[in-house]
């Protein structure tokens, strides 16, 4: 096997992101010249291709759940005084609140004295 076609950073569920990532940006790249072109054997060619990227991006993601703890990558933790703190840095109009800033694992800072040292 030749092993210049591997492309890896060693990590599995690292690389399945990438390739996550990848399949998502050319399936937009198909979205946008779809919508540049009037044939219908262009548009054709192009849904074909652009639908192999969805299934490719669905059999990474099945993949990648199917890797128990995958999250963080890596060996090191993170700095525990920073892990599950989120800084409400974007107040005013439009500010939200979900499952990425609020529940027990987060503590929830919108104090702008308590986060000069980060910002």
């Amino acid at each position: 096997m030749d092993c210049g076609l591997i492309d890896t950073i060693g990590k599995p569920a690292a690389d399945l992101r990438s390739n996550i990532a990848a399949e998502a940006r050319a399936k937009i790249i198909y979205e946008r010249l779809i919508n540049l072109t009037d044939d219908p054997g262009v548009k054709d060619a192009l849904t074909f291709l652009m639908t192999r990227e969805i299934s490719h991006q669905e059999s990474f993601e099945k993949a990648l759940y199917s890797i128990e703890h995958n999250f963080p990558p890596g060996k090191l933790a993170g700095d525990p005084n920073f892990s599950n703190v989120y800084f409400n840095m974007s107040q005013g109009t439009g500010d939200e609140r979900g499952p990425w800033n609020q529940g027990e694992q987060w503590e929830f800072i919108s104090d702008r004295d308590k986060q000069l040292a980060v910002d």
